[in-house]
């Protein structure tokens, strides 16, 4: 699995690459805000023939098919084809593919590729993280007054700007700087390879964490919910992910805020 997941990735980076900024045309889903394009479509479709070839029966899960349910028993896919969809329709390239494989309801193996950059973040399950085939590990001496922090919005739940960006300024408040990018998978990822120090966001879905909250895991850093738990293969989840104590540190502004998730 471990060359094979790469490897799809890697074919689906090679489709965004083949992208002309003149040619890629998004439509709506919900809304103006949540938006999809071909490129996604293409991406999500060759990933889960490339699984159902290798894994007959397995249960595909995406950003564009849906989540569904992921399964108690048997073989999983969780895709999101593109992460930053609306940076890849403006041409800012700061987008990635990412995919979690695991069984019996537990992921155990992530990759998140930006081919931008030909970075290839990977982890498979009590075997460590790596970039480009180096290992990777978290620092988890860094509290959150020391921290460079990543964020997202919640673009897709404005009714909740108020409690996000409050919370934003919390934090803000409490570290070196915040930075947001469009591109939660990548943000988590460079947590884990120490180019962030902490990433937080209220509202999230599976297909948006379940590869890089393996790959924080496994560089040893801590991920959870608002509320302490894991974050969840099922439903849509807050997030925060990064150093021990900078995550500790945030857990305790979420609670004096009463923030839940």
């Amino acid at each position: 699995m471990k060359e094979f997941i790469q490897d799809v990735a890697r074919k689906g980076g090679a489709v965004i690459l083949s992208a002309s900024e003149h040619d890629v045309k998004s439509l709506e889903k919900t809304d103006a805000r949540n938006i999809v394009t071909a490129y996604d479509e293409a991406v999500q479709d060759m990933v889960f023939q490339k699984y159902s070839d290798e894994i007959p029966g397995i249960a595909l899960l995406g950003e564009e098919a849906g989540l569904g349910s992921v399964p108690n028993e048997g073989s999983f896919v969780i895709v999101d084809p593109i992460d930053g969809t609306s940076n890849f329709v403006r041409n800012v390239k700061r987008s990635a593919v990412s995919i979690a494989f695991g069984v019996d309801g537990v992921v155990t193996h992530g990759c998140v590729f930006d081919p931008y950059l030909n970075e290839m973040f990977y982890a498979e399950k009590g075997q460590g993280s790596y970039l480009n085939g180096v290992r990777i590990e978290r620092n988890n001496d860094i509290d959150l007054a020391s921290s460079l922090v990543c964020f997202g919005t919640c673009p897709y739940d404005v009714y909740m700007s108020k409690e996000v960006f409050a919370l934003a300024e919390r934090v803000f408040r409490s570290s070196l700087d915040l930075r947001r990018t469009g591109c939660a998978s990548l943000e988590m990822c460079y947590v884990a390879a120490n180019r962030y120090d902490l990433f937080f966001e209220s509202i999230l879905y599976p297909w948006d964490y379940a590869a890089s909250n393996l790959i924080v895991e496994e560089a040893g850093g801590s991920a959870f919910s608002f509320n302490r738990e894991p974050v969840s293969l099922q439903d849509r989840s807050s997030v925060v992910m990064g150093s021990s104590k900078a995550v500790a540190d945030f857990l305790s502004i979420a609670d004096e805020m009463n923030l839940v998730g």
